[in-house]
């Protein structure tokens, strides 16, 4: 809360609205942790693809993501073909669609 409030409190949002299920009865289309996601920049037509992970495990480079990142927050529990809105490091607003779900 100290270092990124903002953050903390988007991430607080989705844990109060989340609805805790074991892995095994999440649905296959949906993001959660430990499962490869593909979304889509809606500007650029670019894909990205991350695992989200615990922060201990994050490792960019090699496509782990945090779920405590920005991105980590916005993709948890999304099903295959929902948006969001992203904003970048440089402010600009993006589109996002997941695309895929492994």
């Amino acid at each position: 809360m100290r270092r990124f409030p903002e953050m903390a409190g988007r991430l607080l949002d989705e844990i109060a609205r989340a609805q805790l299920v074991p892995l095994a009865d999440l649905p296959p289309d949906v993001v959660g942790l430990g499962r490869e996601t593909t979304y889509r920049d809606e500007v650029t037509g670019r894909e990205n693809t991350v695992v989200l992970v615990m922060p201990r495990e994050a490792d960019i480079a090699q496509g782990r993501a945090s779920v405590f990142t920005p991105i980590g927050v916005a993709l948890i529990g999304l099903r295959v073909g929902a948006s969001f809105t992203w904003e970048t490091r440089y402010g600009e607003d993006r589109q996002l669609t997941v695309v895929r779900v492994e």
